[in-house]
């Protein structure tokens, strides 16, 4: 390589960890700013893509992304009133080369924190980036950084930086990760979903382990409307857990480990895509230049 760029990534999220770690893994000056003290992840357990687990490999976050995932062959899906198969992907037979990676969100921030750093980026905290001046970032604070030769906006679905303007989901999910029952009635290595008509989904996916886990944890999610988050946390779990033994009783024993409406997480959903994603000294990666349900499983994958 002839020319090292001196590069700012605004964003500590996955994406932009990610291409923290590619890119002084290349040799070129990288730093990433980010709004909170300790930059963190947010969200649920999420399955990489087997592209997405070639990218990691390669920034050499891999290895320990395996490690704390779980690899699934199978996402299956099925209508609960009819036992109809709505979705079913295989990527192939149990204990094949090619799989799924469910993982908990925490654990892949791990992973793609720890190979920035170990790449040589530098992550400067506190630093809510608001602008940007041709090359420089602008902070909250109306301080400023720079000038980059590269600036990249992977601050997410909330971007400063990016103009797309995305479209709300008509629904959300809640979810939470606990851990995996002993005895569970479910397929190991599967993703596994039941519906009701189109207003229903829930699912349940192993994700693997953390530090110092001492046992494999389980993803759960619940579809709601996107305003009806207020509804479910008022009526409690009773009728809640009731409605699950009745459309998927195998599972239950997952979701009898909430006992309290603050251990389920609410996500609203957008969507969009940005036609341009780059422009001179510039470019946008992750949830700010493309927005889509986790539903289709390639957030963190296409980020």
């Amino acid at each position: 390589m002839t020319d090292t760029l001196d590069i700012s990534i605004a964003g500590a999220g996955i994406g932009g960890l990610t291409a923290a770690a590619a890119l002084a893994g290349q040799g070129h000056r990288v730093q990433v700013f980010d709004r909170f003290a300790r930059p963190a992840p947010v969200g649920s357990g999420l399955v990489i893509q087997p592209v997405g687990q070639a990218v990691l490999q390669a920034v050499g976050a891999g290895n320990e992304a395996l490690a704390r995932g779980a690899r699934i062959w199978r996402m299956h899906g099925i209508e609960a009133g009819n036992g109809r198969t709505v979705l079913k992907v295989d990527y192939g037979p149990p204990g094949a080369d090619r799989f799924g990676l469910a993982i908990q969100r925490p654990a892949l921030f791990d992973a793609v924190h720890r190979a920035a750093l170990s790449a040589g980026a530098k992550l400067v905290s506190g630093r809510e980036v608001v602008a940007r001046r041709g090359g420089r970032l602008v902070f909250a604070t109306g301080e400023t950084a720079g000038p980059f030769d590269l600036v990249i906006d992977a601050t997410g679905a909330n971007s400063r930086l990016s103009p797309l303007a995305s479209l709300p989901l008509p629904f959300g999910a809640i979810w939470a990760t606990v851990p995996w029952p002993d005895g569970l009635a479910l397929p190991e290595g599967q993703l596994c979903q039941r519906y009701r008509r189109a207003n229903r989904m829930i699912g349940v996916m192993p994700s693997g382990t953390r530090d110092g886990a001492e046992r494999d944890a389980a993803t759960i999610f619940w579809s709601l409307p996107a305003d009806g988050y207020d509804a479910w946390r008022s009526q409690g779990l009773a009728p809640w857990k009731a409605e699950i033994a009745a459309l998927w009783p195998e599972a239950m024993p997952v979701f009898e480990q909430i006992d309290d409406p603050d251990q389920m997480q609410f996500a609203r959903y957008t969507h969009g895509t940005l036609r341009k994603v780059t422009a001179p000294g510039f470019a946008i990666i992750g949830d700010a230049a493309h927005r889509a349900s986790p539903q289709l499983g390639q957030g963190a994958n296409m980020a």
